[in-house]
């Protein structure tokens, strides 16, 4: 009898991506937290993934912004009202917490094992089921 396979790190890593943009627009209702338009609407990563993987997963960390305030205002443009405007926003409590997490993760050890990927997904399905 063959073993299963095991899924891979890739698959499993784009399956728990998909549910977590699911995750953040229930959260965060899909309109723009900078514009407040409705259309187009796509996911964050306040803290960039590149700064923070611990964070990647985290709705606290993901942020919903129209296409054109995300694509252009933000990562073109660099205009720099979107930051304080969402931090404002959330409020600064919110901000502080999210440093704590990022310095948390920092401090953690791997997080990208299959084992890792599969608890996430289980948690982020867990949200979309009650929600």
């Amino acid at each position: 009898m063959k073993k299963k396979k095991e899924p891979s790190k890739k698959y499993l890593r784009e399956k728990a991506d998909k549910l977590a943009r699911l995750c953040a627009l229930k959260k965060n209702g899909e309109v723009c937290e900078y514009c407040g338009k409705t259309e187009n609407i796509q996911v964050h990563h306040f803290i960039p993934r590149s700064d923070s993987a611990y964070l990647r997963y985290n709705l606290k960390n993901l942020v919903c912004l129209c296409s054109y305030c995300h694509i252009i205002k933000l990562h073109r443009k660099a205009d720099p009202d979107i930051v304080p405007y969402i931090i404002r926003n959330r409020g600064e409590d919110w901000y502080i917490e999210l440093k704590a997490l990022k310095k948390k993760g920092l401090e953690a050890k791997s997080i990208t094992t299959v084992k890792y990927y599969q608890e996430v997904i289980m948690a982020l399905e867990e949200y979309l089921k009650r929600y």
